[in-house]
Formats: structure tokens, sequence, C-alpha cells
């Protein structure tokens, strides 16, 4: 009986580090949530998505639905975050939104340091609403005119605030449950780090004991 419940522990271990985003599968989901700036609770369902690290094309693929735009800041930007050394790497330009395109496709070129598919201690893939005049489009390619020294934050969210997330393959990465915005997150230090869309603007370890 002890190796029978030891071999479902390991199973359901097993389960949980493919979820977080070790098995690198063709497409990694991506999360948002409807509690952040810009949603509302009762009318929408929170921003979802997917992306895959495309080696041949050299950039990180993929699709999104459910980006609300907000007025004055349209311009959305794709990072890598670290919450062990609480750092943020710009990745490159996402879209515009606009009311119309709240669902849409995206290429991201990668830069030259993750084009071999190592990012290193990075752990998440996230998508911020920046400033309008950050990003002008190009055909089809976001160029990134005046790249912020850090993700940005909202009102009530401190930086990063990730509208649209998920977890970089082969991260070593655990994910978690935000009390205060029912949602999920990934933080390998969650001791460090806030939820990316929470309002209490607390680290996770206090977040979750409040909102419980």
């Amino acid at each position: 009986m002890t190796r029978l419940i030891a071999a479902i522990s390991a199973l359901f271990l097993g389960i949980a580090f493919v979820t977080a985003g070790h098995a690198e599968p063709s497409h990694i989901p991506m999360t948002g949530s409807n509690l952040i700036e810009g949603y509302s609770t009762k009318t929408d369902a929170g921003a979802k998505g997917r992306f895959k690290v495309d080696l041949e094309k050299g950039a990180i693929t993929g699709g999104y639905k459910g980006m609300k735009a907000v007025e004055g800041r349209t311009a959305v930007l794709a990072w890598v975050h670290d919450t062990v050394n609480q750092k943020s790497e710009l990745v490159g330009g996402v879209t515009i939104l606009n009311p119309k395109n709240a669902s849409g496709k995206f290429s991201i070129a990668l830069p030259e340091k993750f084009k071999n598919g190592d990012f290193g201690s990075y752990e998440v893939l996230g998508f911020t609403y920046e400033e309008d005049s950050v990003l002008e489009k190009k055909g089809k390619v976001f160029n990134v005119l005046a790249a912020p020294s850090e993700p940005a934050g909202t009102k009530k969210v401190p930086s990063p605030a990730f509208y649209l997330f998920g977890a970089l393959p082969g991260a070593q990465t655990e994910q978690h449950f935000c009390g205060h915005g029912k949602d999920f997150f990934y933080a390998a230090a969650p001791d460090k780090q806030t939820c990316y869309d929470c309002k209490c603007r607390q680290k996770y370890s206090a977040c979750i004991k409040a909102g419980a």
C-alpha cells in the first residue's frame, strides 16, 4: 500500500511538473485575469492565449483572445521574468490593441541571446500594457521605439503587471494560487513576488494568507 501511495504521489508530482511548463509542448498555455485594471469581474473572463518558441523561425509565435484595450496604454510588450532574482528583460513588441482586435496572432523575434532556446533563470513570458508611444507598426512588425527599463505596473498593481503570461519551456518554476485574484501564477520564489494582477500589493506569502 505504501508503494502504491508513493507511485500515485509521484504521478501527480509529474503532472504538476509538466503543467508548470517543463515538458516543452508544441504550444504553452497563457492565462490572464479579470481582476486587473481595465477589466471587469462581472463582464470579462480574462485574457487567454498560447505560445511556442519556434527556433527555426527565431521567434516566439502564438495567439491571444480577450485582451482589452486600456486607454493610453495600448502598446503590448513581451518580457521574460525571473522571480528569484527579481529581474525582467524585454523580448519585443506584441501588438497595438484597439477595441476591434481583442483577439489575434503574434510573432516576436527572439533577441540574439535567446535564439538557442535557453532562457537561463527566466521563468515566465509575460505581456504588459505600455504607453501608446512605445510601439510603431511597420507592416506586420511592431517595433519598439522607446524601450522601458522595466515592465509597467498599473495604478494598483506593482511592476510587473502581466495581462497575459505563461511558463517558459524548461523553466524551473511552480504554479501558485492567488487568494485575491482567484487565479494562478508562476513563481520559483513566491515569497519575493507579488501576483501579476493582484491589487493588494503584497508579496505572495502575505497575499495568500489575506485572501484565504
